[in-house]
């Protein structure tokens, strides 16, 4: 799977060598095109990879720049999604097919500040 013109990670992800925060740009990254030091950017970034890179298959539509979040597995029944725009109808699909799975989601939105927990809908938890 190929990142592409995403830069979704650079915003939502604490970066330490860097001192970024969440919901701020990493100061080497050039929003929707890449790293400006890729060639020689920190090992966390280096092993990074968001839920869309981890998953065999998975649909284009779904990578973090097109469907507005990023989704990041916390444990293996809890997963966050990140976003600064709210949930598309992509995402919100996405969030209820985990849901579905037993799997709960934690939702931060770092543009309103806030964070909405959905349980899993698995009735055995």
């Amino acid at each position: 799977m190929d990142c592409g013109n995403c830069t979704k990670c650079c915003i939502f992800t604490k970066i330490q060598e860097f001192n970024s925060e969440p919901g701020e740009y990493c100061r080497h990254c050039i929003p929707d095109v890449g790293c400006n030091i890729y060639n020689d950017r920190p090992e966390s970034c280096c092993i990074y990879e968001c839920c869309w890179k981890q998953m065999e298959v998975t649909a284009e539509e779904l990578r973090p720049d097109r469907c507005g979040m990023m989704f990041e597995k916390w444990s293996d029944k809890v997963i966050v999604g990140v976003t600064d725009t709210g949930i598309s109808e992509l995402a919100m699909n996405q969030i209820n097919h985990f849901r579905e799975e037993g799997i709960s989601i934690l939702v931060i939105n770092h543009k309103e500040k806030s964070k909405t927990f959905l349980p899993s809908l698995d009735s055995r938890q």
